[in-house]
């Protein structure tokens, strides 16, 4: 294992020195994004409501006053940037499909940035109620790909704000078609139908979950872990993603 992972080591190297990495966004050579291009991308700290998208005024909210839609399965979502930023667009699909590691961080802060506030209203006591879950991968594309981009984010936030990471409570027992290759709302919602299920053997009584995935489209991806977050007995359900 350990040689294999050294001769993948040396194999980026080779790389980075025969074909120098470039910024996303200005082509300087260096890194895959460069600190200048990286703050330029707008973070927001409001959340929004899952259904009608509708920005809740930060200075309002509070975890048990959710303003939007209160039989939601999911109270809201912290969208960390918007998806129409071309730097940003490139960024995510480059980490998610190119496997540029090194965008992690990066990424992950975004979502830090944008449930800092939140964070911060939940008291020390309660927070011992939140577990965070990634949105997990089939195993089958897991192998695949190589990584969960959703596991390595919630990883890196999880460990910045001290809030425990579950990551063998949800799991996903249907191998979907990509989302992204399905452009109809209702062929979505039909794809994700029963593709996760909460673990035997789980506890999720009492447990509020923060769920952590990549982008936020129609939400059939969401809804579908929170149907079976709840059905395994969950409290709150919120959602963080890096893009919508």
């Amino acid at each position: 294992m350990e040689d294999k992972k050294s001769i993948v080591q040396l194999k980026k190297f080779l790389l980075d020195f025969l074909i120098p990495v470039k910024c996303i966004g200005c082509q300087k050579e260096g890194a895959a994004l460069c600190e200048k291009c990286s703050e330029k991308i707008q973070v927001f700290n409001a959340p929004i409501c899952f259904s009608c998208r509708k920005r809740l005024p930060v200075e309002n909210f509070s975890q048990n006053n959710f303003l939007c839609h209160p039989k939601n399965r999911i109270r809201c979502v912290f969208v960390a940037a918007n998806y129409s930023d071309p730097v940003l667009k490139e960024t995510i699909q480059k980490y998610k499909y190119k496997n540029i590691h090194e965008l992690n961080q990066l990424l992950s802060s975004l979502i830090i940035g944008s449930l800092e506030n939140f964070v911060h209203t939940i008291s020390p006591e309660e927070k011992n109620s939140w577990v965070m879950v990634p949105v997990p991968l089939h195993p089958k594309k897991e192998r695949s790909r190589g990584f969960n981009q959703s596991f390595l984010i919630a990883k890196i936030v999880s460990e910045y704000f001290n809030i425990f990471l579950d990551v063998t409570s949800l799991k996903r027992i249907k191998n979907t078609s990509p989302q992204a290759q399905i452009k109809n709302k209702d062929e979505r919602l039909k794809n994700m139908e029963g593709a996760f299920q909460v673990s035997s053997g789980s506890d999720l009584k009492n447990k509020n979950i923060l769920l952590i995935d990549d982008i936020l489209t129609t939400g059939a991806t969401l809804d579908a872990c929170a149907k079976a977050l709840k059905i395994g007995g969950a409290g709150k359900i919120i959602a963080a993603v890096l893009a919508n």
